[in-house]
């Protein structure tokens, strides 16, 4: 798990662990991190260095993802994937239909978490016999 003229350094997907001799068969860790939300494929810190903000081991997150392994969409986002170059898609939930200090929508799906008496997937519309969607506490008003 090492390369280098010296064997010093941990090849790719591998971080040098901070504790263990280079020598040592297990001074090179493999990275732990998830491929559909970390930058580079997967790739962490190689080794400590604070003057660059590098802790060996830690995943680097897209954009929109978060987590210790980059393995779940930030708050207000959904979907991860590894071909979308920011790991997950924000939220399109419409504030006045949406249920206030929830989270916006649903981290897999997409599903906006609607007010009792609004619909649609991001929650933009009236149900049937309920007109004027506004940031009241029902969202919408009976006719």
């Amino acid at each position: 798990n090492t390369m280098g003229r010296r064997c010093h350094l941990c090849k790719p997907f591998y971080y040098r662990h901070p504790r263990s001799d280079i020598r040592s068969p297990s001074a090179c860790a493999p990275c732990d991190c998830d491929p559909a939300g970390s930058l580079d494929g997967g790739a962490c810190d190689g080794h400590t260095d604070a003057a660059l903000g590098m802790i060996a081991g830690q995943c680097r997150c897209k954009e929109n993802v978060a987590g210790p392994r980059c393995d779940r969409c930030r708050h207000g986002a959904y979907g991860l994937s590894h071909g979308d170059p920011q790991g997950c898609q924000p939220c399109r939930c419409d504030p006045r239909g949406t249920v206030a200090g929830s989270s916006p929508c649903d981290p897999i799906s997409g599903d906006c978490y609607c007010k009792r008496f609004v619909a649609g997937r991001s929650c933009s519309q009236c149900v049937p016999e309920f007109w004027g969607l506004s940031y009241d506490l029902g969202g919408c008003r009976p006719c």
